[in-house]
């Protein structure tokens, strides 16, 4: 019998003694339903603009997207001192993640959780597992004979490091007020869709007093069908983790506007093969009117919040290097915000845009966009948004659609 083959016996034995097959008792009590946006059993209001404020007390819980290339990686820590890693992203990676990993001192990781056995996800969790103390590794529970997910099974079973399938319903507690729900897979598992390893991600729900965030993996419409099906209650966040690097196969327009979030996070190389994140998904994010940050723009992004309000630092590029928007406190309404603090929007630049990223736009199709392309050949880029008007096929209506969505920038610039 092969190593692989070993490894893969032994993935089931783990499984059934994790409970595959069947919903596992959750850590702590099970969740009652969410309100959008709130924390459970809160009369919080619903979340006011967006707007600049640094104080978000002395020992915030902490999100960070680390930048590890076309991957995911995220790095959470409770007011409690508790720590989760939910993914390790891509073996082009591995300085970026243990690099970041030592620099912060990180040599306990309380809970990992792979979201699936894809290598962007999970390349180098079999080298967390090996250098660091890890106290829980959740799965989804698909095996998968790809490398990487062998060397991890195999330096599980040689630390004895406990590991459980994550189904819907359980619960776990990050102390302080802070908790994970699982939201998804649930049995059965999503079967005969374009990638069944995507589909049953691991989808996790954070929240801590008002705030809260939705960490999707690689799901795709399968899974955002099942979860609007099932809990669409559960679904309201402030954060969204976009799911599969802002593919076209997830976000879709009734998902993103059941979340309603504040602030999304893509995660994704600068030049990749796949072209992420899809226009079209940025499209929507654009047009839901939601911050987004991606890491290939921005670096790492961490966001610190006191359970009230976020502070968003970016270690590169882009926006501010530190905004904040100010969410929903028990005793506060909303906050009107100037209009020049408002979180930027990704924007698509027309003098520089693909014919496939223009018709990803509302109103532009296939002719109207070989059209701007013509028109910015002949006559050099364009000098604004609104000499788009100048373009056959893009009227008034049209151009009202487009100017939340687009910019114009010099040639190298």
């Amino acid at each position: 019998m092969s190593r692989r083959t070993a490894a893969l016996a032994g993935l089931t034995a783990l499984l059934l003694l994790a409970g595959c097959g069947a919903t596992p008792p959750p850590v702590g009590k099970p969740a009652p339903p969410l309100p959008p946006g709130g924390a459970p059993g809160t009369d919080a209001p619903a979340p006011g603009p967006a707007v600049f404020n640094d104080d978000v007390g002395e020992n915030p819980l902490k999100i960070t997207m680390i930048d590890i290339g076309q991957g995911d990686a995220i790095f959470i820590e409770a007011p409690s001192g508790k720590r989760v890693l939910i993914d390790t992203g891509p073996s082009t990676g591995k300085d970026a993640l243990l690099g970041w990993l030592d620099a912060h001192q990180v040599t306990r990781i309380d809970l990992m959780i792979n979201s699936h056995a894809h290598a962007d996800h999970i390349a180098n969790s079999w080298r967390v597992v090996q250098s660091r103390d890890i106290g829980l590794v959740l799965d989804s529970g698909m095996a998968h004979t790809a490398r990487d997910y062998v060397k991890l099974l195999d330096a599980v079973e040689r630390k004895g490091v406990p590991f459980k399938v994550a189904r819907r319903g359980r619960v776990i507690d990050l102390g302080d007020g802070a908790r994970l729900t699982v939201l998804a897979p649930e049995d059965p598992l999503v079967k005969g869709s374009r990638s069944d390893l995507n589909a049953n991600s691991v989808v996790v729900r954070l929240d801590y007093g008002a705030i809260s965030a939705l960490f999707t993996g690689d799901a795709e419409k399968e899974t955002e069908n099942r979860l609007l099906a099932h809990a669409p209650n559960e679904l309201g966040a402030t954060i969204l983790k976009i799911a599969h690097h802002g593919s076209r196969h997830a976000t879709q327009d009734a998902f993103l506007k059941a979340v309603s979030p504040r602030v999304a996070l893509i995660s994704c190389a600068e030049r990749n093969r796949y072209r992420h994140p899809a226009p079209e998904t940025l499209a929507r994010l654009a047009q839901a009117g939601v911050p987004t940050y991606e890491t290939r723009r921005h670096g790492n992004i961490t966001i610190s919040t006191d359970g009230k309000g976020l502070r968003i630092q970016t270690t590169q590029g882009g926006p501010p290097a530190t905004a904040v928007v100010a969410v929903a406190a028990a005793d506060a309404g909303e906050v009107e915000a100037p209009e020049e603090e408002a979180l930027p929007v990704t924007l698509l630049d027309v003098n520089s845009a693909t014919a496939e990223e223009l018709i990803a736009l509302p109103g532009i199709g296939k002719v109207t966009a070989g059209r701007i392309i013509e028109y910015r050949t002949q006559n050099g880029p364009f000098q604004s948004v609104e000499d788009l008007r100048k373009v056959g096929g893009i009227g008034a209506k049209t151009m009202e659609r487009l100017r939340p969505l687009v910019t114009v920038r010099s040639p190298g610039g």
